[in-house]
């Protein structure tokens, strides 16, 4: 039976699925994302949430409101999460910052980024931890 391991420490390079055959690829440094630390995000956004509609009857401004808190806690994940961009530059200049990069990139980098995140979450506790994964400063 295959194991699979996460260390909540490590790192991992993402390389964006347009780049990959290039010699210098864009890529990103990724944080592990337990779906403990999804859950809390997922609270925060309801908290969030209620805390800034409350007492808000208007559905168009319930509405603004959502989209609003969703976009400030899923950019609060990314720059939790991303450690550096590499290879990605603005006028000739490279952006190694996560959050310029954050509000600077295409958007289906930004989604990509998320997603590659999210594909690491879904593994259980029980498969991160029953076989020794690599940390960042390996």
């Amino acid at each position: 039976m295959a194991h699979i391991s996460f260390d909540e420490d490590e790192v991992i390079e993402y390389l964006f699925e347009g780049e990959r055959a290039k010699e210098d690829p864009c890529s990103a440094l990724l944080r592990f994302v337990p779906y403990k630390k999804v859950q809390r995000y997922r609270k925060m956004i309801i908290t969030d949430f209620a805390e800034k509609s409350d007492g808000v009857k208007n559905a168009r401004r319930l509405s603004e409101i959502r989209i609003g808190v969703e976009r400030d806690i899923q950019r609060k994940q990314f720059l939790e999460n991303v450690v550096e961009v590499r290879n990605y530059f603005i006028k000739g200049e490279e952006v190694k910052d996560p959050g310029r990069f954050y509000d600077t990139a295409p958007a289906d980098l930004v989604i990509e980024t998320i997603r590659a995140m999210e594909d690491a979450q879904q593994l259980s506790e029980g498969q991160r931890k029953n076989s020794p994964g690599q940390s960042a400063g390996a």
